[in-house]
């Protein structure tokens, strides 16, 4: 067999294999794909079918404990709360991916000083009318942020963290329970959103290197966040 016959039959072998290969190393990549975008709708529908309910913050009696385990709570069971504070640390962990000169940590921390600044307002002045529906729009712009994954690590992002911040933290000021002390319920909210942040901190590192993923939940977010915008 002369050495050009040789060659091709080599040739025609090893690209066979490598398509082979290539093709195999591809199936379990569609698979996670499929899995992550099933459990997206999956969470997608549970997302709608609590959102109603829960972000009516529910358990604003009279207190029992000093305005702390309220405090602590009510980030918790409001889905609104929940779903902004995991996605500011998404956020945080996505600007700082994209580098930037600025502290990975001046997202949360912008979003901190809004919730309290927000929830001296709350506390002083009670409810502010269109502060749900805001609130609500905060959610879907959230989401988009989080699927979209461009521009995170500009100026006007602790800005805006500011302002979303304060929104939250006005919600939370204004629906204290009967007999909590101040002091209590205000630290008492503080800690909790300090942990989802880091909850979502640590979320955002993972979907940094899954995209699909990433883009999954921030529309699943922007869509339980358009259902709570036709209810308040």
């Amino acid at each position: 067999m002369s050495t050009t016959s040789t060659g091709t039959i080599t040739g025609t072998i090893t690209g066979t294999t490598d398509a082979s290969v290539t093709a195999s190393s591809a199936r379990p990549r569609r698979a996670r794909v499929r899995r992550s975008i099933g459990a997206a709708v999956g969470a997608a529908f549970g997302s709608l079918a609590v959102a109603a309910p829960v972000a009516a913050h529910p358990g604003h009696g009279e207190s029992t404990s000093w305005g702390v385990l309220d405090g602590l709570l009510h980030p918790i069971l409001g889905l609104d709360h929940l779903l902004t504070i995991v996605a500011v640390g998404v956020v945080a962990a996505l600007a700082a991916s994209m580098g930037g000169r600025r502290s990975p940590w001046t997202i949360p921390l912008a979003f901190l000083v809004g919730m309290m600044s927000g929830g001296i307002g709350g506390l002083l002045w009670g409810e502010r009318t269109g502060v749900e529906l805001l609130i609500a729009a905060s959610v879907v712009v959230l989401g988009v942020l989080v699927a979209a994954a461009s521009r995170l690590h500009h100026l006007w992002m602790p800005a805006l963290m500011v302002g979303v911040g304060a929104l939250h933290g006005q919600a939370h000021g204004a629906e204290i329970p009967v007999g909590a002390a101040r002091g209590g319920y205000v630290a008492g909210f503080l800690v909790a959103t300090a942990g989802l942040l880091v909850v979502g901190t640590a979320a955002g590192l993972g979907l940094r290197r899954a995209p699909v993923l990433r883009i999954a939940a921030g529309s699943v977010m922007s869509v339980a966040g358009a259902w709570m915008l036709l209810g308040a």
